[in-house]
């Protein structure tokens, strides 16, 4: 069994702290990867293969099958680092990983419980973790946290946000605004923003192929349109006990997959500095250029 480790962790924000290990503890999900795996000198575990944290630390090992451990850090930022690794997982896969508890060992000794009534995240539909997941929270864990850490407040730090919160929100139709909010939060430009506008951003900046555009165009209007009736109070079905089943069975797992298919895109494609950076009218050029056939890359030296 191995002993807790205090490895160094390249390129994650936060305050070094040589004493300090923090651990996440996990419900059990689906793995489909060996471990333990390294998150950029994080370790996802088997609590099964790694002793106790000493003392108070230690209390809830055995009632969680699987931890994520980070350490040589400050207590909060620890915290912030597990959390923006757990996003990166989230962000790029099917698999539901919500923290039970955080332990901490070092200048201080304890644990932390956090809500063990979380839904299942949604569009999260309990598929395996995969190595795609884990090498995409490695790749962009750091800029997700420190994303998270900033102070300021921009565009795709505002929607990770609302993503991010939403995931555990309940109820359903108060889940199904905070999505579309963090996707318009992404694509929309101007105040009066359309579902028009919001649409051509998103099918054109995802897809380059005219019939996958035209599909996610109509398919982006369509949950927009069901947000709005939602806000407005207008009926999504003639029983109320059928529009609350068929909006927590399908169209917020539905926008959870397309904002979550959206900010993953920003990061993967290397967008995310631009779309942190850039005024709402230069994103409206960049928009613009894309609707005109500019693909990605020639659009922002455009802008």
């Amino acid at each position: 069994m191995r002993e807790p480790q205090r490895m160094k962790l390249p390129n994650w924000p936060g305050r070094v702290y040589e004493a300090n290990l923090v651990r996440a503890y996990f419900a059990d999900f689906a793995v489909g990867v060996t471990l333990p795996a390294d998150i950029r000198g994080l370790r996802l575990m088997a609590t099964s293969e790694v002793r106790a944290l000493p003392g108070e630390a230690g209390a809830c090992h055995t009632r969680f099958p699987m931890c994520l451990e980070c350490s040589r850090y400050e207590q909060g930022d620890a915290f912030g680092i597990l959390d923006a690794a757990v996003l990166g997982i989230h962000l790029a896969s099917d698999v539901w990983m919500p923290c039970r508890v955080f332990a901490y060992f070092g200048d201080m000794t304890g644990i932390q419980e956090t809500s063990r009534d979380v839904p299942i995240g949604w569009g999260h539909h309990g598929g395996a973790l995969t190595t795609d997941a884990i090498e995409f929270a490695a790749a962009h864990g750091p800029r997700l946290c420190e994303l998270g850490l900033a102070e300021s407040f921009n565009r795709l730090s505002n929607s990770l946000r609302l993503y991010h919160a939403a995931l555990s929100l309940v109820p359903s139709d108060v889940a199904m605004v905070v999505f579309v909010s963090a996707l318009e939060g992404l694509f929309t430009t101007t105040h009066g923003g359309t579902s028009h506008g919001l649409a051509l951003g998103v099918s054109h900046f995802l897809e380059t192929e005219p019939d996958a555009r035209a599909a996610l165009y109509e398919r982006t209007k369509r949950i927009y349109a069901l947000r709005s009736k939602v806000v407005h109070g207008d009926r999504l079905a003639e029983r109320e006990e059928d529009a609350a089943i068929t909006l927590a069975d399908s169209y917020v797992p539905e926008a959870e997959q397309l904002v979550r298919r959206c900010i993953a895109s920003v990061f993967a494609t290397g967008f995310d500095r631009f779309f942190q950076s850039q005024s709402s009218k230069a994103l409206g050029r960049f928009f613009h250029l894309l609707s005109l056939g500019y693909s990605r890359d020639a659009a922002r030296d455009r802008c």
